[in-house]
């Protein structure tokens, strides 16, 4: 799930913002830095899908806009993680997000906002900047399977603080990206010396 904080230029007015979850894939890498007190850090890369819908009213009532634009970018998470229980933990941290492939509009309006044409290009010539991070926060459970198998269910944020339109956007001012993400996995605790 992607909300995003958003603001028109000047003249434009938004007037509807939908995201739609998105599938994301992903692998974490924990290592203990203090066992005794739960410490642990986390490092990982993900692959983050977008799919947000906006809608824009025109300058001077010229029309409408309505936008459903993909998108996908790799982030980076460096999280201090606490196991405060043997099952639950929290980790605080920062991400990294470097921006791939193209950028797909689909578009649709009324009055001059019928013409926009679709378009499937790279992020520097929709004007996006490819770059983003900020903060990280995460609470997780472990469930134990057997072993050294455990079952993992994250439910964490990465909150965006790079503002992703880029000078000349035709549309958008500011644009920065929150990640919620809901992730479910399996874990394999490899043994470590003391």
């Amino acid at each position: 799930f992607n909300p995003a904080n958003i603001a028109p230029q000047a003249g434009y007015a938004l007037t509807s913002l939908s995201t739609a979850p998105s599938p994301s894939v992903g692998a974490l890498v924990s290592i203990p830095v203090a066992s005794a007190l739960g410490l642990e850090i986390e490092v990982g890369s993900f692959y983050v899908t977008r799919n947000d819908t906006t809608s824009v009213a025109l300058p001077v009532n010229l029309g409408t806009l309505t936008t459903r634009e993909t998108s996908a970018s790799l982030e980076f998470p460096l999280l201090l993680r606490w196991h405060f229980l043997s099952f639950l933990s929290v980790g605080l941290g920062g991400f990294y997000a470097l921006g791939i492939g193209t950028v797909t509009d689909s578009n649709s309006g009324t009055g001059l906002g019928s013409m926009a044409t679709s378009t499937d290009q790279g992020w520097d010539v929709q004007k996006y900047s490819r770059n983003d991070g900020g903060p990280a926060a995460s609470i997780a459970l472990r469930l134990p399977v057997g072993g050294p198998v455990q079952i993992v269910v994250d439910a964490r944020v990465h909150w965006g603080i790079a503002n992703i339109a880029q000078s000349g956007n035709p549309v958008w001012q500011e644009l920065n990206f929150r990640d919620l993400m809901g992730l479910a996995g399996v874990r394999l605790e490899m043994p470590h010396g003391s």
